[in-house]
């Protein structure tokens, strides 16, 4: 067959850990032979494959979830592999009677369809037999592992197995994170269309932080603008501000009392007659001589011959004249000029965040306008046709557009300027045509959602790559594995995952420190706290998890509860979550009262 000459293809690269598991209640009750496992096994070995391990299990839900998550599972103590296998492979299970259920199982544990996959093998088995349109095969992602479901039947598996040998080395290189643009060669006509250095060597699996410095190498500090005082709230100091005069300007009183000579005061029970007044925001005149005190208001300037305010409890009036009876030290409850700020002096650098204590200093030295970093004008498309606006009333098939509204609200609250531009569909013109939109508003940066991955309708990669350049497009983290970055027209642009907690999980992790640095922030770091988990933690890959967790306060700390299931898509367990706990990569099993980081999502 021809495809078997693809066998160098998989000998060209280190060797694919395969396993190979037939799904079938008589196979494994031993009521009939199991023909389609063994046969698997050996057209994967006569491709190059090291087949390292093979079972059968029965008909059952549980039991081919539970049998796909031990073997995809390299850190369970139930495994007997080393490390998780690049391909799984089942046969059987796929009809349509009651018991055909390892589509629905596999779908229970994949992260990431690859329709693609799935779609081809109907095809060509509907060229042998009318009958493969009823076949539910599904493929996908688990970690770093491809699972495809065949048929059960042995022509079946056969034809499955000479649809995938052209592409099965291709996928799992571009899985691992390796170059693929060597083995283009040996895709469609339709795969042929798309650049081939999209999959090159600058698309390896990249670290949190491996693609958080990508992404802040790639953007600069905006120009600078000059806004009103109060517009300036929250952002960045783009100049130096010194006082154009002492505050205060003069010497004034800190309390209501009695101006008076201190050398006096200081005696004791001291009989003084007032001679005078003085407000805030009026001059003093005169001189307060021997045995005289004026009354004086808080703020008001010390008149000539006074240095010291006693306070009015302090006192007892009578008539024009009042007795100290608790004596104060010379100088008490008196401000002198330019205590606070002398004139000339320095108040604020440039690049100090200005808070309302900075907007209140400005006033002070008569800043009404001021000079600050541009805020980032963020251009944000959503893709799909699944996808209509939040506005629209969904189809059967289709679910309103909360990705670009979350993400837009992100983007709000980190100073940018979101620019919503609608979904374009899963047309490759559509999405040229969003991001000629978003260059036409003048984005400083675009953020798309969806269209990441590595299915046939994942276009925002393809455009990308094709218009301008992608940096990297998958991530060691869970959710938000399938992720790109790159540019367009010189544009950085942000390709987050389609599902909402990824999405919204992904742009606190790249978006925000990037648009806080090009508004002049120098300290993106995430507020976090330590907390004790209350749950057991079961670790499937080596990948780093952002669990979304509910905080407690407690006398000895904080305590983190999971706020419920933890798929990429529930965005319930975002609006009960106080912030994300973080499980490392080499964390295996994390018991409960363990203590972990919390990124704080308030």
């Amino acid at each position: 067959m021809e495809a078997w000459d693809e066998r160098s293809s998989f000998q060209t690269m280190d060797p694919i850990r395969a396993s190979v598991a037939t799904i079938s209640d008589k196979g494994y009750a031993g009521q009939r032979e199991d023909v389609s496992g063994p046969l698997l096994v050996r057209l994967l070995q006569d491709l190059g494959a090291e087949v390292v391990q093979q079972t059968v299990v029965p008909d059952e839900h549980e039991a081919i979830v539970h049998l796909l998550t031990t073997w995809v599972d390299r850190a369970s103590e139930k495994s007997s592999l080393d490390a998780a296998p690049d391909l799984i492979v089942t046969t059987g299970g796929t009809g349509v009677t009651p018991r055909d259920v390892t589509p629905e199982a596999t779908k229970s544990i994949i992260e990431l369809e690859v329709p693609g996959l799935s779609e081809a093998l109907r095809f060509t088995g509907y060229g042998k037999t009318p009958l493969a349109v009823i076949s539910r095969g599904v493929a996908g992602i688990c970690g770093r592992t491809l699972i495809i479901n065949l048929p059960g039947s042995p022509s079946a598996v056969r034809d499955g197995m000479e649809t995938l040998a052209p592409i099965l080395p291709h996928v799992i290189r571009m899985i691992r994170g390796q170059d693929t643009e060597h083995h283009t060669k040996h895709h469609t006509e339709h795969h042929h269309e798309m650049n081939s250095s999209v999959f090159d060597e600058r698309r390896a699996v990249l670290s949190v932080e491996e693609a958080q410095e990508t992404i802040l190498s790639a953007v600069e500090m905006l120009d600078v603008e000059r806004v009103p005082l109060l517009a300036a709230v929250g952002r960045v100091l783009a100049e130096t501000v010194s006082a154009d005069r002492n505050i205060p300007p003069m010497t004034n009183a800190a309390m209501d009392g009695y101006a008076v000579r201190g050398t006096e005061a200081a005696r004791g029970a001291l009989h003084l007659r007032v001679v005078g007044h003085v407000a805030a925001g009026h001059e003093a005149g005169g001189v307060v001589g021997p045995g005289e005190a004026v009354r004086i208001m808080t703020g008001a300037p010390i008149p000539a011959g006074a240095d010291t305010v006693v306070r009015f409890e302090d006192t007892r009036v009578e008539g024009n004249h009042i007795t100290v009876f608790e004596p104060p030290l010379p100088g008490d409850n008196v401000r002198q000029a330019g205590e606070d700020v002398q004139a000339g002096e320095q108040v604020l650098e440039q690049g100090t965040l200005l808070r309302p204590q900075e907007i209140g200093m400005l006033a002070a030295v008569g800043r009404m306008e001021v000079a600050v970093f541009r805020r980032p004008r963020v251009a944000i498309l959503g893709t799909g046709d699944e996808v209509v606006s939040p506005a629209e009333t969904p189809g059967p098939s289709q679910i309103r557009d909360a990705n670009s509204y979350a993400v837009a609200a992100q983007v709000q609250r980190w100073g940018g300027v979101a620019m919503v531009l609608g979904v374009a569909r899963d047309q490759e013109e559509l999405v040229r045509q969003g991001f000629r939109q978003a260059l036409e508003l003048q984005a400083d940066f675009i953020i798309t959602s969806g269209g990441v991955s590595v299915g046939d309708f994942d276009l925002v990669k393809q455009v990308m790559d094709a218009e301008g350049e992608m940096r990297f497009w998958s991530l060691n983290m869970k959710p938000g594995r399938p992720m790109a970055f790159g540019a367009v027209n010189g544009i950085p642009l942000l390709g987050l995952p389609g599902n909402p907690v990824a999405a919204m999980i992904s742009a606190e992790l790249y978006a925000r420190p990037a648009l806080l640095k090009m508004q002049g922030h120098t300290d993106w770091s995430l507020p976090a706290v330590r907390a004790q988990l209350t749950h057991s933690i079961e670790r499937k890959d080596g990948r780093r998890h952002y669990l979304r967790v509910a905080l407690r306060e407690t006398s000895s700390g904080y305590e983190a509860m999971l706020t419920g299931d933890q798929g990429s898509g529930i965005l319930k367990s975002m609006v009960q979550a106080d912030g994300l706990a973080v499980i490392p990569e080499t964390a295996r099993k994390l018991p409960a009262g363990s203590e972990v980081e919390v990124i704080l999502l308030h």
